[in-house]
């Protein structure tokens, strides 16, 4: 959305980068008309219990709050009183197979990695609103703003780590984590941040980011040998071994990379005044992934078929403020 505050600063945050970069269609309707879905989208919905059970779960120190699970719990109790007291919309069956899903993937979580004593932990779901400036804007600064998941000391090594919690329904691939936009966004302010608050000490670095992977699937329960192989009901090894649940992954990042981003929200800010200002002509980034990544996918074919495309918006979606949880932040700032 680019929003102008009242001193005509831009305001700016990684999903919204990331929505232009998908498609500049899905960015204006989503950012700059401000559109929801009515209906809950069971993949944010999942990832977002996960957040709060792990935010709840990683106090600061060594200590840990209550056990995930029972955090995923209370979530999914409270979504299920307010779906259905403004749709009444709900399928009980899938809603218990979700929420026995997170809770055995949590328990198995636990038990995975006990209550990571090593992990010393220094910031959690830390808010920020952090200044870029940008010669480009004419005197207006850009202002980043979003949550990161937290930042913790590694005992065993003394190196400070960003905190970065992700679900996936599959195995995750690693490949694109050096270039990962929403983490490395983090990973850019995160020191400055940190320090302001004297969290940091002056002379202190982020070793870089820790990806903590939860994969979305039920624990393999099949017996298992010395070595940690599922095993046939005959006790021979099967050929079928089950896919780890966690995955913990250090991606190193350093100043250049940091350097770099900046220019990356600097640029694409850019990119979206043009847009704003009608400099540049909106357009749609069509791929087969749209039926399942795109809330406006039905809209989208409306539009692009010169039909009443309005109509099926009024009905299906509603306006809200996508930077209402940072505006007093930034009042105050």
């Amino acid at each position: 959305m680019a929003i102008s505050m009242a001193n005509d600063n831009i305001v700016v945050r990684t999903s919204e980068r990331a929505a232009l970069k998908r498609c500049p269609m899905k960015w204006w309707w989503s950012w700059r008309n401000g559109l929801e879905p009515n209906a809950t989208d069971s993949k944010l919905w999942f990832g977002g219990g996960m957040h709060q059970a792990l935010a709840a779960w990683y106090l600061l120190g060594s200590q840990r709050g209550p056990h995930p699970a029972e955090t995923w719990v209370r979530f999914t109790n409270n979504e299920e009183r307010y779906i259905r007291n403004n749709s009444g919309l709900i399928n009980q069956d899938q809603w218990v197979e979700a929420r026995e899903l997170g809770i055995a993937i949590l328990d198995e979580y636990v038990r995975e990695y006990g209550r990571d004593e090593q992990w010393d932990v220094i910031a959690t779901e830390q808010q920020f609103q952090a200044l870029i400036n940008a010669e480009v804007f004419e005197g207006r600064k850009i202002v980043y703003v979003g949550t990161f998941d937290g930042v913790y000391r590694d005992l065993s090594t003394g190196k400070l780590w960003l905190m970065e919690h992700k679900t996936a329904s599959n195995t995750p691939n690693t490949g694109y984590l050096e270039l990962d936009d929403q983490a490395g966004s983090y990973f850019m302010v995160a020191e400055n941040v940190l320090r302001h608050k004297g969290i940091m000490a002056p002379g202190e670095k982020l070793e870089g980011i820790m990806y903590n992977f939860l994969r979305k699937a039920l624990p393999d329960d099949r017996p298992t040998n010395a070595k940690g192989q599922a095993l046939n009901k005959n006790g021979s090894v099967s050929k079928n071994q089950p896919k780890p649940l966690f995955m913990r992954y250090p991606a190193w990042r350093n100043d250049a990379q940091r350097a770099k981003m900046r220019t990356n929200v600097i640029n694409e800010v850019q990119l979206m005044l043009a847009y704003r200002g009608h400099q540049l002509g909106l357009t749609k980034t069509p791929t087969h992934d749209c039926q399942w990544d795109c809330e406006f996918f039905q809209m989208c074919q409306l539009h692009e078929a010169g039909e009443d495309w309005t109509e099926f918006r009024d009905a299906m979606f509603h306006k809200r403020d996508p930077y209402s949880d940072h505006r007093v932040a930034m009042k105050s700032a």
